[in-house]
């Protein structure tokens, strides 16, 4: 992942808010990823490194940052 999507992702991470949360779409992406049989941990990993994680699903914190 290059260094200015980072930059985006974390600038942006004060999006994530109980109605991202709710909205039907960010939730079916969400499920689409657990679904996709691809590298699922890497990807929740890199989302806990980012500080998406815990913003998205409050229960794991935000360690990410």
């Amino acid at each position: 992942m290059r260094a200015d999507t980072i930059r985006q992702i974390r600038d942006h991470r004060h999006l994530i808010d109980d109605t991202f949360r709710q909205d039907l779409r960010h939730q079916s992406l969400f499920m689409e990823l657990l679904r996709s049989g691809g590298d699922v941990p890497t990807q929740l990993t890199r989302m806990n490194r980012y500080g998406v994680l815990g913003k998205y699903l409050p229960e794991f914190g935000e360690a990410g940052g």
